[in-house]
């Protein structure tokens, strides 16, 4: 769909989607310009995808393409204040598209002559990057993130501990390897920039980028600074700090005044804890932990003893609820399959450890029981309704459709199982409802403040709810008798996902860490009745009319595969491009030194067929070398793949007895897993290749087998132990070569080919673990992360036989220093020292500098 300044790609079943965001984007763009000082000087692709229920967005200036996951978010995490989730994400990645490309006259000069690599507004911290987008949402979308009682929350904790990390923490997303990581880019970048409009002026933001624009120097970005508002980053942090540390210092004297509820943590991991669920005789805890240095999944917590443990692996969402007695429980789990992922139901037996899939594709939430059934909300797919499975047949019916100014969060049953109560987005704002025996909705809540995470007392009388009405997210109770409501606690952090039994309430709580679970005891003559109006929000207008009749094409990959970008080389350069969906993919390399010596480089992926094409060429003014291979992968349960590749490639070896080609067929197989505890965690991969064909006149088939595992202590990834075999058998005489560093087989203290064979094995253990944590800015937008050491032995052996074989080893240690030129741009120093286990030879110092760029 061409809408004149976008071209809109959508899968057929989005149209009414892709109109919507057409007329958005058209709508949204000139403000977006005039609030940047820019122009769109190209035709953006907006790809509309709809193959998983993870919502998302990214923009990618060098592809020119935006692309939107149109499913809707399902947790308080991803936000709650916004009326269009498509069009806040919309808003969000045009920015990026329109800051990132911004360019004085004078650099369009250099990108007219090498296309979009030249885009001078990359060379600035992350936090600015997300920190505009983020304003603009807020700003010019239909509310966002920075207005959010959570992202308040989050700024509020860190102005009243005073726990701020400094800026250059947040020049690349990577940077930070604690809570927020990531997400600190987002959070501090979205109250920095609105500082910046409040105490200086809007427009002050788009003249920091046009000034930014202008060149490529280094620190462009604090020279824009101090010449647009006269102070540097650092200078600006330190007014932004006083400033949020005033403003909430006052906030927390009004919440003091009311009388501050104190709650007790239970859990101290931190990051993402959600799904907290109470078991029905109330002796046991069910909650979810996202966390890096855990494997996601569903904890069981014994309240008696304290214990718990990981029962369920996996990405959960929404509350598991519990069977009347307790034995089992259901909930939503992400499926990753080749094409899509998507929510499905499980079923967990708590005495017999077994987990069942009962749904398949549905796109599930919010599962419960309820009289021999599962009911669950069927989301993303329109329209969406309440459905439920039979126990027995597993036959699938649907119970209720919701109208579209309805999308549906959470659904729960109170004890009895006769009323239902749903959580969801009415009109773009999160009301509560409940659904009985008239099969309608009755909202108890109607108004602009975001009320989920609904439970019932075990009496069914009361329902309790977390809510964002004064500021902070507390917790609230609803009489289903009177139809009066309650503010339940009075917090400084926020309280999430309540559970109540009888006598204590369990939920969610943040500080400074993340998220964790907590008991508080709140009696209920300290409960403080409150009126709740309904307000009157009107409906949202579904029906779009754009202003022109918007022409729709089939989609032709052919059409976008021109190369938008070349980067120079020594007399040559290198482009790659990819049509905006991906089904086509390609690179091209070209250097010389402008006389006989030349070397061109291609390769090519297609993802538009299964199996998958993969093609590699290489030319030289010597030889001509290729691959050609078909691969598939399949994806077992999480978080196993298995992958497939069978092909045909003749490959120049260098090699002392050797040299020359290889040529014949291969076949690679790659498996990979992760699993363990919340004591250790352990990291697999296997490798098996066989090979058929011939070194130049010599016939050869020949086998690799490769484990490599990892395993660290759940809580320190830094320090991990790790182990490689490498097992080789060949027809050709002497074709394994052992010794130097450089190679598959490499033993560092021996010279190369120091040891052949037919038969060839490898074995290395090793430990790796940080010495000192530095994390000191490099340059504007590096990063001196620290140091990390690293010991390991090395057994190697090969011979024509395996009663013949001689053997080789090592033990050696290395200290790395870490860092990062920019986000994506890692380059490590590393000294080490190898002393061969034979007592004959002396050790060897090495000295390597490597890097990686994504």
């Amino acid at each position: 769909m061409d809408s004149g300044h976008f071209l809109v790609i959508f899968p057929s079943s989005l149209k009414n989607v892709a109109l919507e965001v057409a007329v958005l984007a058209e709508t949204i763009l000139p403000q977006i310009e005039t609030f940047l000082n820019t122009t769109l000087s190209f035709r953006p692709a907006i790809v509309l995808a709809d193959n998983t229920d993870i919502p998302n967005g990214y923009a990618d200036p060098l592809q020119g393409k935006i692309q939107l996951v149109v499913s809707h978010p399902y947790n308080q995490f991803l936000g709650t204040r916004f009326r269009n989730w498509i069009q806040m994400v919309l808003a969000h990645e045009l920015t990026h598209m329109l800051h990132l490309e911004a360019a004085s006259p004078e650099i369009m000069r250099w990108r007219n002559l090498l296309g979009y690599i030249v885009l001078p507004n990359v060379i600035q911290p992350m936090w600015a990057w997300e920190g505009y987008a983020m304003y603009v949402e807020n700003h010019f979308g239909t509310q966002g993130r920075p207005s959010d009682t959570l992202y308040d929350m989050y700024l509020r904790e860190m102005a009243l501990g005073d726990h701020f990390e400094p800026p250059h923490l947040f020049g690349g997303y990577s940077y930070l390897d604690r809570w927020p990581a990531q997400s600190g880019c987002y959070i501090y970048g979205a109250s920095v920039c609105q500082f910046i409009a409040d105490e200086f002026g809007e427009k002050k933001l788009g003249e920091i980028s046009t000034l930014r624009s202008e060149n490529f120097q280094i620190h462009g970005f604090d020279t824009a600074l101090k010449k647009a508002i006269g102070v540097d980053t650092n200078e600006l942090w330190i007014l932004w700090k006083e400033n949020l540390k005033e403003k909430y210092r006052q906030q927390f004297q009004k919440i003091r005044q009311q009388g501050i509820t104190p709650i007790t943590f239970l859990t101290n991991r931190g990051y993402y804890v959600s799904s907290l669920s109470l078991s029905p005789d109330g002796e046991k805890l069910i909650y979810s932990l996202s966390h890096p240095e855990y494997l996601s999944g569903l904890r069981l917590r014994d309240l008696r003893s304290s214990q718990e443990r990981l029962i369920v692996q996996g990405s959960i969402v929404g509350n598991p609820v519990f069977s009347q007695d307790g034995k089992k429980m259901v909930y939503s789990k992400i499926v990753t399959e080749r094409y899509h992922s998507w929510f499905d139901v499980f079923l967990y037996d708590l005495d017999t450890g077994k987990e069942s899939r009962m749904t398949h594709g549905a796109r599930a939430f919010s599962p419960f029981f309820r009289k021999d059934k599962i009911y669950f909300l069927r989301r993303n797919i329109f329209p969406e309704g309440l459905y439920s499975i039979d126990l027995t047949s597993k036959k699938i019916e649907l119970v209720y459709e919701f109208s579209a100014s309805f999308r549906p969060n959470q659904a729960l049953v109170n004890p009895s199982e006769e009323i239902l109560v749903f959580s969801g987005w009415k009109n773009g704002f999160l009301d509560l409802a409940l659904f009985d025996e008239d099969k309608r909705l009755h909202f108890i809540t109607s108004d602009i403040y975001a009320d989920l995470s609904p439970s019932f007392s075990p009496d069914g009388k009361i329902l309790f709810f977390s809510s964002d009405r004064n500021g902070v997210y507390n917790v609230y109770a609803y009489n289903l008798d009177t139809d009066e409501f309650y503010q339940v606690t009075n917090v400084v952090n926020g309280l999430f996902e309540p559970s109540y039994d009888g006598q204590k309430f369990y939920g969610i709580s943040y500080h400074g860490l993340g998220f964790d679970v907590v008991e508080l005891l709140a009696d209920i003559q300290s409960w403080r009745k409150i009126e709740v109006e309904k307000a009157i929000i009107p409906d949202s207008d579904d029906k779009i009319t754009p202003s022109q009749n918007y022409e729709d094409k089939p989609y032709q990959a052919i059409k976008h595969l021109f190369p938008r970008y070349w980067v120079p080389l020594l007399w040559g350069g290198s482009t790659r491009a990819s049509d905006y969906l991906g089904f086509h993919s390609y690179s091209l390399a070209y250097q010389s030194d402008l006389q006989e010596n030349f070397s061109t480089t291609f390769s090519y992926q297609g993802l538009f067929m299964d199996p998958e094409i993969n093609t590699w060429l290489y030319l030289d003014q010597e030889k001509f070398q290729y691959s050609l291979s078909l691969g598939y992968p399949i994806f077992l349960s999480h978080p196993s793949q298995l992958t497939f590749q069978a092909g045909y490639e003749k490959i120049y070896r260098d090699d002392s007895l050797y040299s020359g080609f290889w040529e014949g067929f291969f076949l690679h197989s790659q498996f990979s897993t992760t699993g363990g505890s919340d004591s250790w965690i352990t990291s697999q991969s296997f490798n098996l290749t066989y090979q058929n064909g011939q070194y130049e006149l010599y016939p050869v088939q020949k086998g690799l087998f490769s484990w490599d595992i990892q395993s660290y202590r759940a809580g320190s990834v830094d320090h991990s132990w790790y182990a490689q075999i490498a097992l080789g058998q060949s027809t050709l005489p002497l074709d394994f070569a052992l010794g130097g560093r450089d190679s598959f087989w490499g033993v560092a203290g021996y010279p190369e080919d120091f040891l052949r064979g037919r038969i060839a094995g490898r074995f290395e253990l090793g430990y790796k673990f940080p010495l000192l944590i530095l994390d000191q800015p490099l340059f504007s937008i590096g990063l001196v992360k620290g140091v990390q050491g690293k010991i390991y032995w090395v057994e190697s052996a090969a011979g024509e036989s395996w009663d013949t074989l001689n053997w080789i080893g090592n033990i050696g240690s290395e200290l790395s220093l870490q860092s990062f030129l920019a986000e994506g741009f890692s380059v490590n120093l590393t000294l080490g020292f190898a002393q061969p286990l034979e007592s004959n030879r002396s050790g060897e110092w090495y000295l390597t500098l490597s890097t990686h760029f994504r």
